[in-house]
């Protein structure tokens, strides 16, 4: 299990797309991999699971994408809220297996089925 303090990357007009998700109203957030279980009990031990992100990969069109998403999820379905999180810390290259480092897309909007039907119409 890895830990590490990023820094939230929103848009410059300051419209916020969340729908109230994690990267909303912070300006750094605490981002954990490895063992999703065991990140959460660490998170909870120091009182930042409201506050912490996981790195989370899959595997699409071949590829493997990383993306954050909150250690503690919402209720509905989860989608990009358009922020992005990042650091110039030397470790974050290799929690991505890379040898350089980008931004993340934060997965940190929920939408309930209810939600959706209101902002649909």
């Amino acid at each position: 299990m890895e830990r590490i303090l990023v820094t939230v990357y929103k848009p410059a007009d300051g419209r916020d797309c969340t729908n109230g998700g994690i990267t909303c109203n912070r300006m750094t957030l605490m981002l954990y991999s490895g063992n999703k279980e065991e990140c959460i009990a660490e998170a909870t031990k120091r009182n930042e699971l409201h506050e912490a992100l996981y790195l989370n990969k899959r595997i699409l069109w071949d590829e493997q994408h990383y993306f954050a998403e909150p250690l503690k999820k919402g209720e509905g379905v989860q989608m990009f809220g358009g922020n992005y999180v990042g650091t110039s810390d030397g470790r974050y290259a290799a929690m991505l297996g890379s040898r350089t480092s980008y931004l993340l897309p934060v997965h940190d909007r929920y939408e309930t089925q209810e939600e959706y039907d209101a902002m649909c119409r």
